[in-house]
């Protein structure tokens, strides 16, 4: 499950199934000269329209033309990039997305997406293309939830791609809860900490965006304590949980760099 590269006197070594990282390097930490994961945004059609999108993406944005996205995802497997993270709009729309995922598969990058819908999942051109590429390389899932109840949405995406399902595939996609700082209070973030852990969820924070309709929209809040009350929080329940069984949840709460 690892692959590696070498930067000058630095070594990276990145793990498929889980997405670990890790650099050595006999001078210390330097900065990577080539990424190890890029955003690529796929396509701007979104007919969700959700309030608070910083790209502002409508029914009315368009699909990215599938050559230039070979194109990009030839150009980063050049460069050593081991992951990509689609997006969009909603990248599941994007007519070819199913190839999409086998080409960079075969390229041998690992191909994560980001979806707020289900309706890929009932698509058999689009699941057998996520096996495909998972059996392959790996596959990230992060599935955009906006209240506690969503994350049902993530139980049901681990759920389709369990082993009981898919007995044939190995290890299923990881799957991650993803919600943006700001469009909630502080009470109802942490509900949702609580939900993502009674679940087995993992969660991850996104730094809030004032793009696109972001700009616009009126943040709940947007405090530093908030966030670290939610990871306060987080810590209280794996404590408690370690007191209780002895061993650490499988969960996590984790945090984007903004």
């Amino acid at each position: 499950n690892w692959k590696g590269k070498k930067e000058g006197d630095s070594l990276i070594f990145f793990n498929q199934a889980d997405g670990r990282k890790i650099r050595w390097s006999r001078e210390g930490y330097r900065k990577s000269e080539t990424p190890e994961l890029v955003d690529v945004k796929i396509t701007d059609f979104c007919d969700y329209g959700c309030a608070f999108c910083y790209q502002d993406s409508t029914e009315k944005g368009k699909d990215a033309p599938l050559s230039r996205i070979k194109e990009i995802l030839t150009e980063l497997v050049e460069n050593n990039v081991f992951e990509v993270a689609m997006g969009g709009g909603e990248p599941t729309k994007h007519k070819h997305f199913a190839e999409i995922m086998r080409f960079g598969a075969d390229l041998g990058i690992v191909m994560n997406f980001t979806t707020y819908g289900l309706d890929w999942l009932k698509n058999k051109e689009i699941m057998d293309a996520i096996l495909y590429a998972n059996k392959k390389q790996g596959v990230g899932i992060g599935v955009s939830v906006h209240k506690a109840a969503d994350l049902k949405k993530a139980s049901r995406i681990i759920h389709e791609f369990s082993y009981a399902k898919r007995p044939f595939y190995g290890r299923r996609p990881q799957v991650t809860a993803q919600t943006v700082m700001g469009i909630l209070r502080n009470d109802s973030l942490l509900k949702m900490v609580d939900e993502s852990f009674d679940q087995k969820v993992p969660l991850l924070l996104l730094g809030y965006k004032t793009t696109g309709r972001g700009d616009a929209f009126e943040m709940k809040w947007g405090k530093e304590e908030h966030a670290e009350a939610a990871l306060s929080y987080a810590k209280y329940k794996i404590d408690e949980y370690f007191e209780k069984w002895g061993c650490q949840p499988a969960w996590r709460l984790s945090c984007d760099t903004a």
